[in-house]
Order: C-alpha cells, then sequence, then structure tokens
C-alpha cells in the first residue's frame, strides 16, 4: 500500500534504485526511482485511545474521535 500511495503523491523524482540505500536521505525507492513523497506509516487508530503493551486498548481522551483504519 505504502508503494502505491507514495508513488501517487511523489513530489519529486530524483535517479533510479533498486533499494532504498540507492535513494538521498528523505526519499524512497517505489518502482525503481527515488522519490520524495508525503506517504507516511502511521497508528491506525484514534488519537483518544492508547494502545498498552499487552496488545490492549484504553481510551486516555474522550473528548476526541475514535476511528479504524482497515485495509
Amino acid at each position: 500500500m505504502f508503494n502505491i500511495l507514495g508513488n501517487l503523491t511523489a513530489s519529486h523524482r530524483g535517479g533510479k534504485c533498486a533499494n532504498i540505500r540507492d535513494c538521498d536521505p528523505g526519499e524512497h525507492c517505489i518502482t525503481q526511482q527515488c522519490v520524495t513523497t508525503l506517504t507516511r506509516y502511521h497508528d491506525a487508530y484514534g488519537t483518544g485511545l492508547q494502545m498498552n503493551l499487552d496488545g490492549t486498548f484504553s481510551v486516555v481522551d474522550p473528548t476526541k474521535g475514535t476511528w479504524a483504519e482497515s485495509v
């Protein structure tokens, strides 16, 4: 999913690459090109929740919206 979104939202296309080590810092190797993208990994649950060490969730701020992302 990251590569698809990263490719669609790329704002700069640099040189050719085989892996991320071929790219400058801050660039990603997507479709064999070094690209700069705003695509980021993030926690896929609302900011009012907190994931505990045992894998359960707690409500830490009930005033914030709660949502979940699925693929």
